[in-house]
């Protein structure tokens, strides 16, 4: 038993690294959502596709990396994209599963980028890379509505 709860333990964190990179596509999900003129909110949409993306990314990071370590930028930029598609999918389809797998995309990369620099051991620096990469997926949304 004690076993389990270490494995279960030493997992968190590569869930936190997880869920720090699929929060990143709340702005783009509700910004995709206003442009699609669907008659969502775009802030609720967005704070719902920021919940959702946290919790596929949580749970999905130790299936396909389970490492606490900083993901590589190329498997950040595709996981964020494929967590942004199918989190904007679920809560604003159409373009909320377009606009979250651009700004998952571009989000997730900059996210990766500032786990490198900050580490993925404390809460500030995870949280800090997720803001990060939050504001470049909102600019990523932003440019594909022009």
């Amino acid at each position: 038993m004690a076993a389990a709860e270490d494995a279960g333990a030493a997992a968190l964190p590569g869930a936190r690294v997880g869920a720090a990179l699929g929060v990143v596509v709340g702005p783009a999900v509700g910004l995709g959502a206003s442009f699609g003129a669907l008659g969502f909110t775009g802030l609720w949409v967005g704070v719902l596709g920021a919940l959702l993306g946290a919790l596929l990314g949580g749970l999905t990071w130790g299936r396909f990396a389970d490492v606490q370590a900083a993901p590589g930028p190329g498997f950040a930029a595709l996981f964020g994209a494929v967590v942004g598609m199918l989190a904007g999918g679920a809560v604003a389809f159409p373009m909320g599963a377009v606009f979250g797998a651009g700004g998952g995309a571009a989000g997730g990369l900059a996210a990766a980028l500032a786990m490198r620099v900050g580490g993925t051991r404390g809460a500030v620096s995870l949280a800090l890379a997720a803001v990060i990469g939050s504001l470049v997926s909102a600019a990523m949304a932003s440019w594909m509505a022009t």
